[in-house]
C-alpha cells in the first residue's frame, strides 16, 4: 500500500527525552502490540547504477507483550561480522523502562542507563554511566501541572548540575519549541516546532545566532508519516554559519502493510535511488 503524495520527513531527536519528536524508522509500540508482533527484521538494499547491489539484516528488534523493546541488535556487517551493537532493556511492571545496557564491538564502550519515576509515572531522572562509574551524566526532569516536561538538568560527573534545557507548548499542549543551554546559563540554540493541520505537515526548525533554518519536514497521511526531506548538512554541528539547511538533499518515502506496520523505506540522494529498507515480522 504505498500513498502518492508530495510530503516531506524525517526524524531528530529531542534532547533530554527519550523520544523523536518525528518518528524515525521505526515502528510505534501500540501497533507493535496490537499485531502481536514478537520479532521485527529490517533489511537494507543498497544500489549501484539504479539496480540492488547488496542486501544485509540491519536491525533485529525484540518485543514484549506490551509492544515494548527488550533487545535491539544493529547486525554485522561485511567489515565486523558481528553485532555492531546490542542493546537491551528492562521494564517495571508499569511497563516503564527502569534499565538500559548498550555494548558496542567496534569501540568496545559498554554504557548502562537507568531510570526513576515519580508517582505519577513521569520520567525523573536518568542516568548514564559506564561499567565502572568513571563516567556519570545524570539528568532529572521537572514537569509543570499538566504533566508537561518543562526543564531538564544536567550534571556531568563531579561538575555542578545547570539548567541544560527548557520546554515549551502551544495551546493544544503541543511541543513548540526547546531552548538548550550551556553550564553557564547562556542561551545556544533553540529548536522550533511547526503543524499545519491543513497540509498535514510538520516542520523542525533551528534558531541560533545565525538567524532561524528550517531543519526538517514531515508529511502524514493519517497519523502516519509518508516522505521525510532532510538535508545531509543539518548532521553538522549548528556553530557553522556556511552550511545551506534549507537544501532538503535526502528524501525517504514510506509505504505501509494493511495493518499499519511499516513496509518499506525508500531513501533518495539528489534524486536517486540509495537504499531501501524493508521490515520483516514474526507474529505470535
Amino acid at each position: 500500500m504505498k500513498f502518492l503524495i508530495f510530503s516531506v520527513f524525517f526524524s531528530v531527536h529531542i534532547p533530554g527525552t527519550s523520544q523523536s519528536f518525528f518518528r524515525s524508522n521505526q515502528n510505534e509500540k501500540e501497533i507493535i502490540k496490537a499485531n502481536k508482533i514478537v520479532k521485527e527484521f529490517v533489511y537494507n538494499y543498497t544500489f549501484h547504477k539504479e539496480k540492488i547491489a547488496d542486501s544485509a539484516i540491519d536491525i533485529s528488534y525484540t518485543y514484549n507483550n506490551n509492544g515494548d523493546v527488550i533487545e535491539q541488535k544493529f547486525e554485522k556487517t561485511k567489515t565486523t561480522r558481528e553485532t555492531v551493537t546490542h542493546n537491551t532493556f528492562w521494564y517495571n511492571t508499569e511497563n516503564k523502562m527502569i534499565k538500559q545496557t548498550s555494548s558496542t564491538v567496534t569501540t568496545k564502550m559498554f554504557s548502562i542507563y537507568e531510570y526513576d519515576y515519580d508517582s505519577l509515572g513521569n520520567e525523573i531522572t536518568k542516568y548514564d554511566y559506564n561499567e565502572d562509574t568513571t563516567r556519570l551524566t545524570i539528568e532529572r526532569k521537572l514537569y509543570n501541572e499538566k504533566k508537561q516536561l518543562i526543564e531538564l538538568w544536567t550534571k556531568i560527573n563531579a561538575d555542578e548540575p545547570y539548567k541544560s534545557r527548557r520546554y515549551f507548548y502551544d495551546e493544544k499542549g503541543e511541543l513548540s519549541r526547546i531552548n538548550a543551554y550551556n553550564p553557564k546559563g547562556e542561551h545556544i540554540y533553540s529548536y522550533i516546532y511547526e503543524m499545519d493541520e491543513t497540509l498535514k505537515k510538520k516542520t523542525l526548525y533551528l534558531q541560533n545566532e545565525d538567524g532561524k533554518k528550517v531543519l526538517e519536514v514531515c508529511y502524514y497521511k493519517g497519523d502516519l508519516p509518508i516522505r521525510i526531506y532532510k538535508s545531509i548538512k543539518s548532521l553538522v554541528f549548528f556553530s557553522s554559519t556556511t552550511q545551506n539547511f534549507d537544501n532538503f538533499d535526502q528524501v525517504t518515502e514510506y509505504t505501509y502493510n494493511p495493518d499499519k506496520t511499516i513496509f518499506e523505506a525508500i531513501t533518495y540522494l539528489k534524486s536517486k535511488k540509495v537504499k531501501i529498507q524493508r521490515h520483516y515480522y514474526v507474529k505470535l
